[in-house]
């Protein structure tokens, strides 16, 4: 199996063919909103969710953890430059 592996591996690297210097525009967004406290499954009046548990033990609410991600990048030949923003509710 390993040795069949390698002969693979061998074959796709030595199959593939230079390719010319490209250009790429790239861009993102993200957000993470966590399911809210009593959205959350509980069992005998007990939760078995991390978040809940640790809500008295650290101070920290469950919607503080939203968070929006957005940001864009540039590649061009070797050279890759690139802007990331986020915001955090808390």
């Amino acid at each position: 199996m390993r040795r069949t592996l390698t002969v693979l591996a061998f074959a796709l690297v030595s199959a593939a063919s230079p390719v010319a210097a490209q250009q790429s525009v790239n861009f993102h967004f993200g957000a993470f909103t966590p399911l809210r406290e009593d959205a959350r499954s509980r069992s005998d009046g007990r939760s078995d969710d991390v978040l809940v548990n640790n809500l008295n033990f650290f101070d920290f609410e469950i919607n503080d953890l939203d968070s929006v991600t957005f940001g864009g990048g540039r590649c061009v030949r070797w050279l890759r430059a690139s802007r990331h923003c986020g915001k955090v509710n808390r």
